[in-house]
Order: structure tokens, then sequence, then C-alpha cells
């Protein structure tokens, strides 16, 4: 679940990953202007992940439902 102000939404994943510290690097050029996105990680398989920004996606829910509406 996330709460932004007085707003809150589910949000499904396929499984957690688990806990860990890490190391967050700046977007690159291609990434840096997608809402909801505000950092990557190498992970411990080598692999890239991308960092949500939970405030920027219920933001980017909320005005895609309003103009629904």
């Amino acid at each position: 679940m996330l709460q932004h102000e007085s707003k809150r939404v589910g949000l499904a994943v396929d499984a957690p990953y688990g806990a860990s510290q890490t190391v967050i690097k700046p977007l690159a050029h291609l990434f840096k202007d997608v809402p909801g996105v505000s950092g990557s990680t190498t992970l411990d398989t080598g692999r890239v992940a991308l960092i949500l920004d939970p405030a920027a996606l219920l933001q980017e829910v909320c005005k895609k439902t309003a103009q629904v509406v």
C-alpha cells in the first residue's frame, strides 16, 4: 500500500525482493524524464534495477484518473 497526502493505492508486485543496502545511482538521460522513477542500482546479480518514487507514481495516477473522469 502506498499513501501520499490523503490518497492511498495498492501496488502489485510479482514477488518481494527483500531488504538490502544499496548505492543509488542517478538516472541516465534516457530515463530522467520518466515519472515515478527516481534512480537506479546494481543488484548482487549484476542486473540493473530501477528505483521507484511512490509519491510521484501516485501523483501520476491521480492526474490520469482526473483526466478520465
